[in-house]
């Protein structure tokens, strides 16, 4: 039996792998922003792009009768200013809502960070630590949770899974630790370390990630928070020392000073999330940079 999706964040790395993986079977409506450069032959087949503004009073119109649920991947990690940073995270996941209770759809999906809480000193954290960002990235993806939460508890939609995801990388990916260094060293660049690069970092491949969308999606229960990783802990410079063999580049580093606003190590927990929806990380990162890598050829 065929379900209809809403996918948010259209422009984004994670969209077309969410995509592909839902298959023909599903109706799938994209959301891009207007200004967005991506065009629908860029986005796989089988899915209807929406451009109007997630605020825009006719945009249900748009969609099919029944859509079960909505994948919001949009956000912003970084912007001109915090007002830009704080609409591009607050005030769409507002709109998205807005739209869900609208068009009375359901479930919500809803793309977090890690980043929502500070870093430890080594140990890990899971879903009890009450979050702390100390990122203004944290503090907008914070406040977009809690409408969230909100609009679970007033009955406005049905069920929300929060996934509070680690340093996701993949084809197609431009921000995070991964996807600087293997952007800048196959340009032949330098990498930038600030501090001792002993920072600890599990880095998340996306093919992972679109696994556990999928669990979600075929399991909408109430509220639920999960913390999410990859599968195995890395120091930064030991991620750019395995970018550069993968690569085969030549890793030359720039260092400079530790920043207070990155959290020193950011290790999570992903026991709750095994045991409840029996998703198991398994992409190492030698593994997905060669599958980076295989993207890279055109195929015949």
């Amino acid at each position: 039996m065929s379900s209809s999706v809403f996918i948010t964040g259209g422009g984004g790395f994670i969209a077309p792998h969410l995509i592909r993986a839902l298959g023909v079977e599903t109706n799938i409506f994209v959301h891009l922003r207007q200004e967005s450069e991506r065009q629908p032959q860029d986005m796989p087949k089988g899915c209807t792009l929406v451009r109007e503004a997630l605020s825009d009073e006719a945009l249900h119109h748009r969609l099919p009768s029944k859509v079960d649920i909505v994948f919001h991947l949009a956000g912003a990690v970084s912007a001109r200013d915090s007002m830009d940073l704080m609409s591009a995270n607050v005030t769409t996941t507002e709109n998205v809502l807005a739209l869900m209770a609208k068009a009375k759809i359901p479930h919500l999906v809803f793309l977090s960070t890690a980043a929502v809480w500070s870093g430890t000193t080594g140990s890990r954290i899971d879903e009890k630590v009450s979050p702390a960002p100390n990122t203004p990235y944290g503090f907008a993806k914070l406040a977009a949770e809690a409408l969230v939460i909100n609009a679970v508890a007033r009955g406005w939609i049905s069920s929300a899974t929060i996934l509070r995801c680690n340093n996701t990388y993949g084809p197609g990916s431009r921000q995070g630790v991964v996807a600087n260094f293997y952007q800048r060293l196959r340009r032949g660049q330098s990498v930038l370390i600030e501090g001792d690069g002993m920072q600890l970092r599990e880095p998340l491949f996306v093919a992972d990630l679109v696994d556990l969308l999928l669990r979600v999606k075929e399991s909408p229960r109430g509220l639920e928070v999960y913390g999410v990783s990859g599968p195995e802990s890395m120091t930064v410079g030991q991620i750019a020392q395995t970018v550069a063999e993968v690569t085969g580049s030549e890793l030359r580093i720039d260092w400079g000073g530790e920043r207070n606003d990155r959290s020193r190590h950011l290790l999570i927990s992903t026991e709750k999330v095994q045991s409840e929806l029996d998703w198991h990380p398994c992409v190492s990162l030698h593994k997905g940079l060669r599958e980076m890598l295989a993207a890279e050829v055109p195929s015949d």
